[in-house]
Order: structure tokens, then sequence, then C-alpha cells
């Protein structure tokens, strides 16, 4: 695959092509990894940063588990 290097600020850059960030889980304000290398320049895709807001990222309402508080209120002893 080809791409261009394009000017960004004072710096140089080039686009991912979005099927890669996909696959890497790669977004906005990602960390990667640059090696250099005898072939070209290596780009390793680091392990997120484990939080809450990055594991709520992928719930959707198809994907919640049904349990709720209140089915446990019945149960509990006082």
């Amino acid at each position: 695959m080809t791409v261009h290097i394009n000017k960004w600020g004072n710096s140089l850059g080039i686009r991912i092509p979005i099927e890669w960030t996909r696959k890497y889980g790669w977004t906005s304000g990602s960390a990667i990894e640059l090696q250099e290398t005898e072939e070209g320049i290596l780009l390793k895709p680091l392990q997120p940063k484990i939080t809450l807001a990055y594991l709520l990222e992928g719930m959707t309402e198809e994907n919640q588990h049904p349990i709720q508080i209140l089915d446990f209120l019945d149960e509990e002893t006082w």
C-alpha cells in the first residue's frame, strides 16, 4: 500500500488506513511504538491503558447483561 507524507505543523505525517486502525484498535490519541529496523520503520501497537472509559467504549444495548440490582433486593436479608 502506498501512502504519501504530508506536512503537519512543523512535522511530517502519514495517514494510516482505516482498515488498519480498526484491526489494531487505534483511535485518535492512541500510543504506538516506533522502531527503526534495517528494513525501515516499524509501527507496533501498544497495549491500551485499561481504564473504565476504555472498557465502556465497547458497551452497547445489545451486549449488556440483563441482571439488575433490583432482581436481588428480595433475596437480601437485613
